[in-house]
């Protein structure tokens, strides 16, 4: 029980590090292919794939959903129920305050037959290393209901002799992030079988400013600091000296239920001890009193 509060402890902690400074978007990956929130199927780039300046990034997209449209949806205004209008594509940093076009307009749906569209972008020499987003947004109608969709798939770029130069082609304003959309609950062409719980997230950098934060699915769950404060009797020489130990974790909770909130152990077996075994006469006095504080 003791393993798994803490455990849970360390999680909680874990997860607020890692949910504040991002926006959770999320794709389904399934045999290679991302599925995203609208009629498009990503072949490439990979989820978080390594390219370099001067190279190229192939991409390839999937557009008849595995052979279930027709091809008159994959053109724009064919006016069916469900079909394409566009396909733009952007690689995008807040870090390096990068918004650069691959692809805009409908020559990537038009330009090229069958059911996959592919683009080769060269890298420049002016990008700078580090974490980007291919990000693919989609304008389409899925039975008559309008669909625009935006898809960030994360990469990362090397560029060991970076030329110092900024970009000058292509350049758009850095927008802000994230971006509203209007995308379906899930890709129309999933595999039988398939659903969310095969999700995989993906995340957006926010530049400055604040960091948004995940909602909690329970709003009956909160996070809390708990501070325990137990005091420390030591005896050296005939001399009775009383100290404070403080242990500080974080954890989630819920609010109308304290229950489980404090392991409850064996004193013998040290657990309340973030550093391991205690002797026998610390123990006692160290359960004594102890003093919950939340911040």
């Amino acid at each position: 029980m003791l393993a798994s509060a803490r455990l849970s402890a360390l999680w909680a902690s874990t997860a607020l590090v890692l949910l504040c400074p991002v926006v959770v978007l999320a794709q389904i990956p399934v045999n290679g292919q991302i599925f995203t929130n609208g009629l498009s199927i990503i072949n490439a780039p990979a989820l978080n794939s390594e390219h370099n300046v001067g190279g190229n990034i192939p991409i390839s997209i999937e557009v008849s959903g595995n052979g279930k449209l027709p091809s008159a949806a994959l053109r724009p205004g064919s006016k069916l129920d469900t079909a394409y209008e566009e396909i733009n594509i952007f690689l995008v940093s807040s870090k390096t305050n990068v918004n650069l076009t691959v692809t805009a307009g409908p020559n990537l749906l038009t330009d090229e037959e069958g059911s996959v569209r592919h683009f080769d972008y060269k890298l420049p020499s002016c990008i700078q290393p580090g974490q980007y987003n291919m990000t693919f947004y989609e304008t389409s109608s899925l039975e008559k209901k309008a669909v625009y969709v935006i898809t960030p798939i994360p990469i990362t770029i090397r560029n060991p002799s970076p030329s110092g130069s900024v970009c000058s082609e292509g350049v758009n304003a850095l927008q802000a992030q994230p971006q509203e959309d209007a995308r379906a609950p899930q890709s129309p062409f999933l595999p039988s079988g398939m659903g969310t719980s095969q999700t995989v997230w993906t995340v957006t950098m926010t530049q400055g400013g604040t960091l948004p934060t995940a909602a909690p699915s329970d709003p009956s769950v909160t996070t809390v600091t708990m501070v325990i404060e137990s005091p420390v009797f030591t005896t050296n020489g005939g001399e009775t000296r009383l100290s404070t130990s403080t242990f500080t974790t974080t954890a989630t909770m819920r609010s109308q239920d304290l229950s489980g909130f404090i392991p409850v152990t064996r004193p013998d077996n040290g657990a309340l001890s973030s550093r391991g075994r205690l002797p026998m006469g610390t123990v006692a006095t160290f359960l004594l009193a102890t003093v919950i504080a939340y911040v």
